[in-house]
């Protein structure tokens, strides 16, 4: 795939700089893509599973297609399942490319309705030039998110701003 070599050892470090960052009673669900979406861990508190969450994050690699729209409706899906009324929920996408593999889902309104379910805020990161940016702003924006664009240079920078809004208004799972 795509996201190799520096590329992806940056969205690691940035990704366990986040789950670092978290709050103990904080929930999260870790949802990986390349030829379809694949579950690397159901959604769990962060004080029972920090460390495996971040070796989980450090373990993922790159490979195959972008099945990006199937990845947004299951952890669309996930949320939807687990959400409580007093939780706040969101969504993180990040991808490197353009969706080539999805089966299930097309980027229109029925996925933006799956997406946004239970309030959740989906922030989407363009990671790098071949990542479909539209498509992510347009996605961030219908969903009360925030859309990056981000490159090695400064993926740490957005994973930082996006732990200071689930701090502030946004908790994940409280």
């Amino acid at each position: 795939g795509s996201m190799e070599g520096s590329k992806i050892r940056g969205m690691r470090a940035a990704a366990v700089q986040f789950v670092e960052q978290m709050g103990d009673e904080d929930y999260l669900t870790i949802i990986g893509f390349s030829d379809e979406p694949y579950l690397y861990m159901d959604r769990k508190m962060v004080a029972d599973g920090r460390a495996e969450m971040i070796s989980t994050i450090n373990a993922m690699q790159a490979g195959g297609g972008t099945a990006l729209y199937d990845a947004i409706g299951a952890g669309a899906y996930m949320i939807n399942e687990s959400s409580s009324s007093s939780a706040a929920n969101a969504m993180v996408l990040l991808t490197d490319g353009l969706d080539t593999n999805s089966i299930r889902f097309t980027f229109n309104d029925d996925l933006i309705d799956v997406a946004t379910a239970n309030d959740t805020s989906v922030f989407t990161i363009a990671y790098g030039d071949d990542a479909d940016s539209d498509i992510l702003r347009d996605l961030a924006t219908r969903a009360n998110g925030n859309f990056y664009q981000g490159d090695e240079a400064n993926i740490a920078a957005i994973y930082q701003d996006l732990s200071t809004a689930f701090g502030g208004s946004l908790g994940i799972g409280r």
